[in-house]
């Protein structure tokens, strides 16, 4: 985790040989209240809480390890790996960005799209793709009629050709990212309890939850609900807008004669594609932002009550990770 030796000292503003300490101690094992107690000269720079942020934060960064490697053997492979790209890769802390760069070099062989390649499809989406004026629709398409059992007409030729078009769409890192940023900024939830007269969603359900506005408490509990099979939450969005978007950065030419094959694959790209794949990622995001908000709140109240007297008694705090697995904590003023 050298490579964010940089990166720790900027953010926790620790000189960079107490970085490089602090660092070799984590990796060696050593817990922040160990590194507390016994590293006078990290301690000199940093408080436990930062410690235990830095220790949660190389953490997560870890856990990225096994993702970075698949995508670095496949970018080898593919011998698209470059020095700046694998640079890239090593300092990334975002798996999104980690997954759209892996997406293009492994697509489902089974796909729509894949299975339209095989069948010689390649040559007329890459014309209608380009957007150039010229030939007809009718003229790209034609030698590939009855090429194939399944491409007995010209609808046929299209609808393939479209499949190819909203997969590589699909695949595009920057509308990726748009849409994903889109989605969590105007998009929102349709609560849908298993049971609609459980009174514990009630306040949910009369409209659609703004994903941005939603307090965090609410996303837990909402998010916690869906683990448990209770509700299910369903990514809205305004498609027309959503739709220009995705047609604002896909289409250059929109006199070429492709404009509605490739408008029709924009809207399908996104319905059948990517929608699935937002709704996944924007739910990880809103978990994870609330999470860390519990999180500061607890540290907050918690902190409230150790400065406080010492009359105030023992108190308790404990985290219930699954049906298994909870921690506890008792602690008081002194």
């Amino acid at each position: 985790m050298k490579e964010f030796s940089s990166y720790i000292s900027d953010r926790w503003n620790i000189r960079l040989p107490i970085v490089k300490e602090l660092r070799e101690s984590l990796e060696k094992g050593d817990s922040p209240y160990y590194i507390a107690d016994y590293r006078p000269s990290i301690c000199a720079e940093a408080e436990l809480s930062q410690l235990w942020e830095i220790h949660d934060f190389l953490d997560d960064a870890e856990a990225l390890s096994s993702q970075k490697k698949r995508l670095l053997n496949a970018l080898k492979k593919a011998n698209k790996l470059t020095e700046p790209l694998q640079r890239r890769i090593s300092l990334c802390l975002n798996p999104f960005e980690l997954d759209d760069l892996l997406l293009p070099e492994r697509p489902n062989p089974r796909s729509k799209a894949q299975l339209a390649l095989k069948k010689g499809l390649k040559e007329p989406a890459d014309l209608i793709q380009r957007q150039q004026e010229g030939a007809a629709i009718d003229e790209i398409i034609a030698p590939h009629i009855g090429k194939d059992a399944s491409l007995a007409s010209a609808d046929d030729v299209i609808a393939a050709v479209k499949d190819i078009l909203a997969e590589r769409f699909a695949y595009d890192e920057t509308a990726r990212t748009m849409v994903r940023e889109f989605a969590y900024d105007d998009g929102f939830f349709d609560v849908q309890p298993k049971n609609k007269k459980d009174p514990s969603f009630a306040r949910f359900t009369a409209k659609p939850i703004p994903i941005k506005k939603m307090p965090k408490e609410d996303a837990l509990m909402l998010l916690s609900a869906e683990d448990q099979k209770a509700v299910r939450l369903k990514l809205g969005i305004n498609l027309f807008r959503m739709s220009e978007l995705l047609k604002h950065h896909f289409i250059t030419n929109p006199d070429c004669p492709g404009f509605e094959i490739i408008s029709q694959a924009i809207d399908d790209c996104w319905l059948r594609l990517l929608h699935p794949i937002i709704e996944r990622d924007v739910k990880i995001r809103l978990r994870k932002e609330a999470e860390d908000w519990a999180l500061v709140d607890i540290s907050r109240v918690l902190k409230e009550k150790l400065s406080g007297t010492t009359g105030e008694g023992v108190y308790f705090s404990y985290c219930l990770f699954n049906a298994k697995h909870f921690s506890l904590v008792a602690f008081n003023s002194m």
